[in-house]
């Protein structure tokens, strides 16, 4: 039941992976990777967005300062408004829902408990969740800026279902 919502709704692979891991290991991986990906595809999306808007104003180095020493939870909240002119409408759920994931994420990549608390968090994270805000935030920026969101971001394109798995389309 759970593959099937998975798989009729957003087909992203590290969501169908996990559903169809074979065991708690690999299923963590893809839980992880979605976690990952979808915190980075975030922040370089916001990067890419404000360093073509800073780019007439500042130069490289101010740039990068700026870029690399802005918390993510900043870039999120304060960063649309700036670029667009107006912030977009993002609920309070999904802001906080970015930062448990962001926290999620750092939490794996830089570990400073002895414990292994972080994998019982990652034990209950949905990776459709995950992505399905990350495309949220995309479609409420482009809604905000009055461009057209890419088609793609909700995975529609990623795996072609066939009888022997999931061919990837490019």
């Amino acid at each position: 039941e759970q593959r099937a919502k998975v798989v009729a709704g957003r087909q992203a692979p590290e969501c169908v992976a996990a559903v169809e891991a074979g065991s708690e290991v690999e299923e963590r991986h893809h839980k992880t990777a979605a976690l990952y990906f979808g915190i980075a595809a975030l922040e370089a999306f916001l990067n890419q967005k404000m360093r073509v808007f800073l780019t007439p104003s500042l130069l490289e180095p101010d740039l990068l300062r700026e870029l690399r020493f802005t918390k993510l939870s900043d870039k999120v909240t304060k960063w649309p408004a700036r670029i667009v002119g107006k912030a977009p409408l993002l609920s309070a759920t999904l802001i906080d829902r970015l930062d448990e994931f962001n926290d999620i994420r750092a939490g794996l990549t830089h570990a400073k408990t002895r414990g292994h608390d972080i994998y019982g968090v990652l034990e209950a994270l949905k990776p459709v969740e995950v992505i399905d805000s990350i495309a949220e935030f995309f479609v409420r920026y482009h809604e905000a800026d009055g461009t057209r969101f890419p088609y793609w971001i909700f995975g529609w394109n990623y795996l072609n279902p066939q009888n022997t798995g999931h061919e990837i389309i490019l």
